[in-house]
């Protein structure tokens, strides 16, 4: 499996070209949603990596017109709390969270009006 110039889409051994994707994340089991195809929606196998890209972004456009939440009235302030720190803070060691912490409550103020 070679990857190609474009993010989620790869080459086979004999040639073939498949996108794998992920979608999200299911709200109730937890678990990714996944993606993974040969063929455009008419049924034709692809015959190069850019038709590839291009099913797998129709694909993620079309899953995340259905099923996907924006919300567009998110302040600078919000983000930070809400996902940014505890996504951060679960990913990095604790020393490293306890360094940060002074400077991202520091932008936080700066910029929470944004």
């Amino acid at each position: 499996m070679a990857k190609t110039k474009y993010s989620g889409v790869y080459q086979d051994g004999k040639g073939g070209f498949f996108y794998n994707i992920e979608l999200g994340v299911d709200k109730v089991t937890g678990k990714r949603i996944q993606k993974k195809s040969r063929k455009d929606s008419n049924g034709k196998r692809f015959t190069s990596a850019r038709e590839a890209n291009k099913e797998a972004t129709r694909i993620k456009n079309e899953y995340h017109m259905l099923n996907g939440y924006a919300n567009y009235r998110l302040t600078f302030g919000e983000f930070m709390n809400s996902y940014y720190l505890p996504y951060y803070q679960s990913n990095v060691e604790e020393s490293t969270w306890e360094t940060r912490r002074h400077g991202a409550t520091h932008w936080q103020s700066c910029l929470c009006h944004l």
